[in-house]
This record gives C-alpha cells, structure tokens and sequence, in this order.
C-alpha cells in the first residue's frame, strides 16, 4: 500500500511538472489531445492540486508503519500415558466417587461419546482417584506445572529462543487464577528478567485465547524488536464438579488435560522462519447481553457445591455472536484431508468490506 503511493506521488509530481508530457508526446499525439479537450481554468487547477495530493501521498507513504506480527511457533502439551482418560471409564469413576446420582452417571456416559472425544484424551491423577480431597490447590498448581511447562520448555527448544528473549508472558485460564499469578509462574520456573512483563487473564471462557493473541498483538505493535509468549490452559481440577445439578455436569465431558503455548515476535528476522503472520483478529463483545452474559457461569448448586452452569442458550450466542455485520473478516476452515497418515486443512481467508447479501 505504502509502494503504491510512492509510485502515485512521483507520477503526480511528474504530471505537475510537466516532465510527463515530454514522455506521452511520442504517443501519436496524445498529449495534444488530451490537452485540447480540458478547459484552461481546470488545467490551471490542477497545476495546483496536483503537487499537493502528490505531497500528502509522500507524507502518507513516510509515516510510520505498524510491524507485522509473526507467529514463529507453537508447542502442545503431550500428557503422559498413564493420563489416559478412555470414555468407557467416566462411569466406574463416577461410582467410585459416590456423590453423582445413578440417573446423572447414565447422562455423563451419554454425553460422553457424543462431544467429539476420543479414548486417547487425558485426564489429570486427582480427578482419576476419584476422591474430591485430592482435586485441591495444590493439585491444581501440579496440573498447570505439569501441561504448561512442558510445551514452554519444547517451544522455547524448537525456536532457539531463550527465556531471557521474552519481553512479554501472557496466559489466559478461566477458573484457575491463583496467587503468584500464572504468569509470575512462568517467569520465576525460566528465570525470566525483570524486563519481561507478565499478564494473567482470568474468568473470559473459551475465547480467552483470541483475546491473549489480540493483547499480544498490540503488545508488539506498541514494543519493537520483541517477542510475546502465549501460554493457554484450562484447569479441569480446579474445575471438576460432583454435585447434582446436570448442567453443571457438563464440564466434566467436555475438557481434558491441556496446555498449549505460542511464540510471537515481530522482529524482521523472523519472518522466514515463522508459521504463520497475523492478519486479522475479530473479537465479538456481548457482554452487555443478559442472555450471553449468563449462558456460562461460575456459581453453586443447591446443596452450595461450586461448578461452571452451562446454560441452553450457549448454541444461539454463539450463532448470534458468528452474525456477519458491518466490516467482516471470515475464515473458513475446510478439512482437506483425514486418513491414517495423516490430516490436513486448508484454510481460506476473506475480507469483505460490507454485510452479506
């Protein structure tokens, strides 16, 4: 964009100067011609404006830029196999408990197998002992150590950086948000200096991880020559219920042991080596709607036992939320290949500058 208006603007001075029609006279006239058919008082104008829109164009293309923002790389958490959590096993867990009414069990197992999760998933000790003692602070602070730290230390392998490179740590987790933060965490287990800035988002569901990449974005945009670490979780032992309400049940179906981080920078050098750039990042704010507000919420039961309450109206906010309106950004994800070998994706990226008809 910047290119094309220095082009622009040395067109323009040339036009403004005259130097351009000693170029387009050796066109069969042409200069002539377009000369004869433009008043004098509209010529003299443009002797004017010319000069002026070629001056605001250099001054555009002269401002400074925001730096692109590279997504070097990306490591997951690879729990270990004693970890396996097969579906099969949510009902002797359940019983083992002794807390979860028989009728509620039947409803676990049957969600169980329709959410999309495998056999393979894992789920941490506490929870797998099937006492609720277990699943305390402590506990919860072994299982963030435990997914988190492994895929900092693999990512930081992969991309040779080193922890004292990080300008800015930022995590995102919503039930678990202790004290010293997450973030303080991470930057006392990689000895991280006292440059490095640490964020901890809390309470924001399943888009906390957009809103951490959106915060590290304008993070780098603002800092140059600096990388952000993107550290996401969810905490199931902080977050496992064994009371009798059904919908606050069904968290335990639907998380696993997790633990993901990102590295971003926006140094030039990293470009090459990089996955992936960001070019957009659409956020949706309802938070001002009673019914998205209360579709997932933190609260007890009857019997004032805490859990996560998974409302109905979760599936129409969500739809609500995806409505194109006003300036709109779509990605499509389109699943290309899924075999034994291996699977691929293509992903598709459109910019529209208006509603869809």
């Amino acid at each position: 964009m910047r290119e094309a208006a220095v082009v622009c603007a040395v067109a323009l001075a040339a036009i403004g100067s005259g130097q351009l029609d000693t170029y387009i006279s050796n066109l069969n006239g042409a200069t002539d011609a377009w000369a004869s058919l433009l008043p004098s008082s509209i010529t003299q104008h443009l002797s004017l404006l010319v000069p002026l829109l070629a001056l605001a164009l250099l001054v555009y293309s002269c401002l400074p830029r925001k730096p692109q923002i590279y997504v070097v790389d990306f490591a997951v958490h690879n729990a270990d196999p004693s970890w396996r959590f097969p579906r099969n096993a949510i009902r002797p867990l359940a019983e083992k408990n002794g807390k979860i009414l028989p009728e509620h069990i039947d409803f676990l197992e049957k969600i169980a197998y329709r959410t999309g999760l495998g056999d393979d998933t894992a789920v941490v000790p506490a929870i797998q002992s099937g006492s609720d003692a277990k699943c305390n602070m402590e506990a919860a602070r072994f299982e963030f150590a435990t997914t988190c730290y492994s895929c900092i230390q693999e990512l930081l392998e992969k991309t040779g950086v080193r922890a004292g490179q990080i300008n800015f740590v930022i995590t995102n987790s919503s039930l678990f948000n202790p004290t010293p933060s997450l973030s303080a965490s991470i930057m006392n287990q990689f000895g991280m200096g006292k440059r490095t800035k640490g964020y901890s988002l809390g309470g924001m569901g399943c888009s906390a991880g957009v809103i951490a990449i959106d915060l590290a974005r304008e993070m780098l945009e603002l800092y140059p020559n600096s990388y952000a670490l993107v550290v996401s979780h969810e905490n199931i032992t902080n977050a496992f219920y064994t009371g009798r309400d059904p919908s606050m049940l069904l968290i335990n179906c639907l998380f696993r042991a997790n633990g993901c981080a990102v590295l971003l920078s926006n140094k030039r050098r990293d470009a090459g080596r990089s996955k992936y750039w960001i070019k957009n990042i659409v956020r949706t704010n309802l938070a001002r709607d009673d019914t998205a507000f209360n579709c997932v919420i933190q609260t007890e039961d009857e019997q004032g036992v805490v859990g996560v309450r998974l409302n109905k109206d979760i599936v129409q906010v969500w739809i609500f939320a995806d409505r194109p309106t006003g300036s709109l950004y779509v990605v499509i994800f389109c699943s290309c290949c899924n075999s034994r070998i291996g699977r691929s994706a293509c992903v598709t990226a459109l910019s529209l500058q208006g509603p869809l008809a």
